[in-house]
């Protein structure tokens, strides 16, 4: 099995010397608590929830929770990937362990600039200096945890971009597609559909956390949320791209092959006719090439099912259905 390069996030869980799991769960339980005995022990336990102020507490926390979860899934979904297409690339397994292992090392100071560069611009939205007020314990951990949450992101925007050249390098290598057996190139669709999900999901947890009680009545809300479904959509697709390209070259290749020997054998039998000596079997054989380029013209070129993309509407949809999960939630409430 291809070793994927560990990234800088796998290494730093690594000198901890607690599993992936184990350190998400440390994580939460660290993130989650110590803003809540910070409020306790600043004493305005009843402000946190009269104002509702814990919104703006926890949304930071949970979307760094998010992530990390996101990143062992990704991890899992990008090995079967690449078990997939092993199946296509004909190269040795030395070979081709290697590629994925040098495609996929990312550049350890590119990593820590995305994270610096992330984590200055969650500073700079704190802005914890434009508050003029005392020292406070817990909006020292707010700025903190927004830096974190910020530095995260640019890691996962960096990560991405760099993850995305695997099957850009893998497609240009030698391959034995058959365009009628997609099985390979299924895990890229899944793939997609994992991101997209990832990413409506990440603006159903900001929804679930803001104050849209007001916003959600107006038409810019809904102008903003039909983008981000166009955004998702996007996603889904340009991330298939490369696979699209590779399969509709493997199947012009196939229809060149069978519209030359569907016009010679049709050469053949007008050939035949004309001597007045047209058998069935190069009737037959016309037949057969006919079939053959109709099912050619079949043949799928994008790895995704009918299932899919109904999950793919189904993910589409919950942003939307959180933000009315929360409205009606506060009307129950108040």
């Amino acid at each position: 099995m291809s070793k994927l390069a560990p990234s800088l996030i796998e290494r730093l869980i690594t000198r901890t010397k607690l599993s992936p799991s184990i350190f998400i769960l440390v994580s939460a339980i660290v993130l989650l608590f110590l803003p809540i005995v910070i409020v306790w022990l600043e004493g305005y336990w009843d402000e946190l929830f009269s104002q509702l102020y814990w919104r703006a507490i926890f949304v930071q926390p949970v979307i760094i929770i998010y992530i990390l979860i996101l990143e062992r899934v990704f991890k899992r979904m990008e090995i079967s990937v690449i078990r997939g297409l092993r199946e296509v690339v004909r190269l040795s397994d030395e070979k081709f362990d290697r590629l994925v292992e040098r495609t996929t090392t990312m550049n350890l100071k590119n990593e820590l600039l995305a994270i610096l560069a992330g984590a200055v611009l969650g500073l700079l939205v704190a802005s914890p200096w434009d508050l003029y007020q005392d020292f406070s314990w817990l909006l020292l951990y707010l700025t903190l945890v927004n830096c974190i949450m910020y530095g995260l992101l640019g890691w996962v925007v960096y990560a991405s971009i760099s993850g995305s050249r695997l099957p850009v390098v893998l497609y240009r290598q030698p391959l034995d597609i058959d365009i009628f057996n997609l099985r390979p190139f299924e895990p890229i669709g899944r793939q997609s559909l994992a991101i997209s999900l990832a990413f409506m999901g990440g603006i159903a947890i900001s929804l679930l956390f803001s104050d849209i009680s007001a916003g959600i009545f107006t038409i810019e809300f809904w102008v903003v949320y039909l983008i981000l479904v166009m955004v998702a959509v996007l996603v889904f697709f340009l991330n298939m791209m490369p696979t699209h390209r590779v399969l509709s070259a493997a199947r012009d290749e196939e229809m060149e092959i069978v519209e030359h020997n569907l016009l010679t054998s049709y050469q053949e039998l007008k050939q035949q006719n004309s001597n007045g000596a047209a058998t069935q079997s190069s009737a037959e054989k016309l037949n057969a090439w006919k079939i053959s380029q109709e099912m050619v013209e079949g043949a799928k070129t994008w790895p995704y099912s009918i299932d899919t993309l109904r999950n793919l509407l189904i993910t589409v949809l919950i942003p939307g259905a959180a933000a009315v999960a929360r409205l009606l939630a506060e009307v129950f409430i108040d």
